[in-house]
């Protein structure tokens, strides 16, 4: 495995007032005794068989982030989160469902991670595993905050993602989770940890990212190296509290968006919207009661499509609730937690 490979090769330094011992008289004993040793006697290459172990901690920030916008891309990026051997991931399946009448969720999340405005950072901290071998590792993440650089030079600035050379320095978000890391193994290349809680944000089409809690969090992180983190998968359940609280509004948002963009007037039946358009396609699904051009949450709530969709498809943790994975890369990064 490359990532433990490099990690093994870390866990061998060993800053020398780490290794070394108060009481030792430099040719490796701890025992005081001056005498004995010559002048010149040489120095050990190697740190003594006791000496403290190096603990490497990765410290990172996700520079993408993928939504699901078809059920193989969800199936593909989700995890079994109750053990029962099947991929669970039923609100990437509504993602998917939501793509495939506006691409907004996974365009405003892209413009969402090059701005800022989604700063969510991981560390990972291995353990004393020897080189190519099975070792144990923690992951937990946080929200950042303060990026330095600037994500973008300038108002003129269309690309962004300043921040994301793998030099980026951050701040932790006062509003930001606190969970305790998630305990795995990290083996042939991929480190398999939960499950836990994560605090994870998603877009649905707004300029703000919803703050979703997982339950039963579980995380696959491939490629993990001091510099990178390839595409990888998180994974978790949401509760019934936060359907009703967070996600039934955040589609709400995202439709009244698509709605505001392509439609022009609020005069059914057609309230001015292009055809075919995503603003068309949203009032279809959702305006029905009343009928004014506007999608309400209680259009939401209770539309029989999405009320099928978004019922909890997994027990965990002895609770109902919906599962939810996507993906990630992630570059390097400075934080302090």
């Amino acid at each position: 495995m490359r990532g433990v490979a490099r990690f093994g090769g870390l866990v061998g330094l060993c800053v020398a007032a780490a290794c070394g011992n108060s009481n030792s008289n430099g040719n490796g004993n701890d025992s005081a005794t001056p005498d004995a040793a010559m002048p010149d006697a040489p120095m050990p290459d190697a740190a003594t068989p006791d000496a403290p172990a190096f603990t490497p901690v990765v410290r990172s920030v996700i520079d993408n982030m993928t939504v699901p916008a078809t059920n193989a891309q969800a199936i593909a990026l989700g995890l079994d989160l109750n053990g029962d051997g099947v991929v669970d991931n039923q609100l990437g399946m509504v993602l998917a469902a939501l793509a495939a009448a506006s691409s907004s969720v996974q365009s405003s999340t892209d413009t969402a991670v090059a701005r800022g405005s989604i700063l969510l950072l991981g560390e990972v901290v291995l353990g004393a595993g020897g080189a190519g071998l099975p070792t144990d590792a923690t992951f937990t993440m946080y929200t950042g905050a303060n990026p330095r650089p600037a994500p973008c030079n300038g108002t003129g600035d269309v690309v962004c993602r300043r921040h994301l050379d793998g030099h980026g320095l951050f701040d932790l978000a006062a509003t930001s989770a606190h969970d305790p890391p998630l305990t795995g193994m990290i083996s042939n290349g991929t480190l398999v940890a939960g499950p836990g809680h994560l605090q994870v944000p998603l877009m649905f089409g707004s300029a703000t990212p919803v703050a979703l809690n997982l339950i039963s969090a579980r995380v696959q992180l491939r490629m993990v190296t001091p510099e990178t983190i390839g595409p990888s998968v998180i994974g978790g359940a949401i509760t019934q509290s936060e359907i009703e609280l967070k996600i039934h509004p955040g589609i709400q948002q995202n439709a009244n968006a698509a709605v505001a963009a392509d439609c022009t007037t609020t005069t059914p039946p057609d309230c001015g919207c292009l055809d075919p358009s995503s603003g068309r396609s949203y009032l279809t699904l959702f305006d029905t009661s009343p009928k004014d051009c506007v999608i309400s949450l209680d259009e939401v709530r209770n539309n029989t499509l999405i009320r099928s969709l978004l019922t909890p498809d997994v027990t965990v943790e002895g609770q109902n609730a919906l599962s939810f994975g996507f993906g990630v890369t992630a570059v390097k990064a400075t934080f302090t937690p």
